[in-house]
């Protein structure tokens, strides 16, 4: 059975670098069929909130930043 995964992700910090191996990472998980879901953090909401929120409904995290987030 595959793994879900939930991928955090700030979408306004990083560099450019950052977003191409972000859209790596998802390519990678796209060919192997994994069943993910990507939540953006807000100004108001952040990666700790969503992880509390949604943690029991996955097997998996990552948290992607870039300004510092993991």
């Amino acid at each position: 059975m595959k793994k879900k995964i939930l991928i955090i992700q700030n979408p306004v910090s990083g560099t450019i670098k950052n977003k191409f191996s972000f859209d790596i990472m998802i390519e990678k998980l796209k060919k192997r069929n994994y069943t993910f879901n990507i939540k953006n953090t807000t100004s108001t909401v952040g990666a700790d909130r969503i992880i509390r929120e949604e943690e029991k409904s996955y097997d998996l995290i990552f948290v992607c930043g870039g300004d510092g987030t993991l």
